[in-house]
């Protein structure tokens, strides 16, 4: 799947940090309309998530689940970057949002990617075919946003 998104980072010292973090993770460093390819695949029990930027810069993470439906929780690895996250349903939209996150090696403080959330849906208003929307914030520790997709 994939279209057009708007990439943007946060004013002053989180944007600096935005931009070190999505040079890291391979996210484009100039704000605006990007195109996004995500494409998805399963194999050994975990979800493989690609998403191209301008087919170009890629970002690839790796999501497993544990636990049960109910209490599931998920281990998502991206780059450096370790993410233990929830998923609520919430109007039809799985909304992730962070338990916690470890980093690996990373040279950035961890107070950089703290990792707001990400929200799916699939909007239909027939007879248009449903439209996925994909939305991720980043957000710093006493700063504001650093990145959004």
């Amino acid at each position: 799947m994939g279209g057009k998104i708007g990439l943007s980072f946060g004013k002053g010292l989180a944007k600096v940090m935005g931009k070190r973090l999505a040079q890291k993770l391979g996210i484009p460093l100039q704000p605006g309309e990007h195109e996004l390819r995500i494409e998805i695949d399963d194999q050994e029990h975990s979800l493989y998530w690609c998403r191209c930027f301008d087919q170009q810069d890629m970002v690839r993470s790796i999501f497993r689940a544990f636990g049960n439906y109910a209490d599931v929780y998920w281990l998502e690895k991206t780059a450096l970057i370790q993410l233990i996250l929830t998923v609520d349903i919430i109007d039809f939209a799985w909304r992730q949002r962070s338990l916690v996150r470890a980093f690996s090696a990373c040279q950035c403080p961890a107070v950089i990617s703290a990792f707001k959330g990400a929200q799916k849906n699939c909007r239909s208003a027939l007879p248009v075919p449903c439209q996925f929307f994909h939305a991720v914030d980043y957000a710093a520790v006493l700063l504001s946003r650093t990145i959004g997709f």
